[in-house]
């Protein structure tokens, strides 16, 4: 709630002063708080990941092996992906088979 506050004070005071004209300085000045805002609101969010990789071996060892397969590019295949291949090609040649024997019949 604490790091949500000045997010919801710069949102209410953006509210409030919408239609007042303002110079370029002040616009700036906004955009730099609110950018300032939310990067605080991200942060908080964020940091416990950050907390729990730099604290914990085995979710540091499991980030660390996350990231290795990603860079990599390391695909592991399940079993249950060598089965549907394999029905697949079963289907594939069985369907191919049942078209040579319609053209041999046809003629």
């Amino acid at each position: 709630m604490v790091t949500s506050l000045p997010y919801g004070v710069q949102y209410l005071y953006t509210g409030i002063t919408l239609t007042q004209a303002k110079d370029p300085y002040r616009l700036a000045l906004e955009t730099f708080i609110q950018h300032v805002v939310r990067l605080n609101l991200y942060a908080s969010s964020a940091a416990p990941f950050y907390v729990y990789v730099c604290l914990s071996n085995e979710i540091r060892r499991m980030a660390i092996e996350l990231l290795f397969c990603k860079i990599i590019k390391i695909s592991k295949i399940a079993p249950s992906q060598i089965i549907d291949r394999t029905l697949d090609q079963t289907i594939t040649i069985e369907n191919h088979q049942m078209k040579s024997r319609n053209q041999t019949t046809m003629k």
